[in-house]
């Protein structure tokens, strides 16, 4: 169950959370925080990891991809730092895309035959990057097609 956090609520959680730092995924009353790590336990049990180990190191590759540029992204929202946002995906949201184009090549999907947390992940990524690299989905038709592959599937798509 998907469970939002007030602002004025998160003072009084935050002690309770592991690290202080959200997104946490709660199992039978047991907290874990980070996302890739909770990513990757919910993509094991829907079968979104890959059939092989290989498959398995492929995911992993596109996903720690894109958390690097995440990770490097001056999230604050300042005017000052909306100006670092934009530069900073002027400079590296070009080598990150082309190199998942490159990855994709003509497949359907990042990795094998079937969608994987790779692909949900470049979904609710590349939302994101729209605001900062307006338009980057034309000069990428292929990632693109990815996306709407992924937001036709029946589960998503409700």
């Amino acid at each position: 169950e998907d469970q939002r956090i007030e602002f004025a609520d998160w003072p009084a959680l935050k002690p309770k959370i592991p690290f202080g730092r959200l997104p946490v995924l709660e199992i039978d009353g047991e907290s874990y925080n980070q996302s890739l790590a909770a990513g990757r336990y919910l993509a094991k049990k829907a079968d979104l990891i890959g059939k092989s180990d290989l498959d398995q190191l492929r995911v992993d590759a596109i996903i720690g991809t894109i958390d690097d540029f995440t990770t490097g992204f001056p999230w604050m929202d300042s005017d000052k730092d909306k100006k670092n946002q934009k530069e900073y995906a002027e400079k590296f949201a070009p080598q990150l895309l082309s190199g998942l184009d490159k990855t994709l090549g003509d497949k359907s999907w990042f990795v094998g035959d079937n969608v994987t947390w790779a692909d949900l992940l470049w979904d609710t990524f590349s939302d994101g990057i729209e605001n900062y690299i307006p338009g980057f989905a034309k000069r990428y038709p292929k990632l693109l097609a990815v996306k709407d592959r992924v937001k036709s599937i029946p589960a998503i798509a409700a």
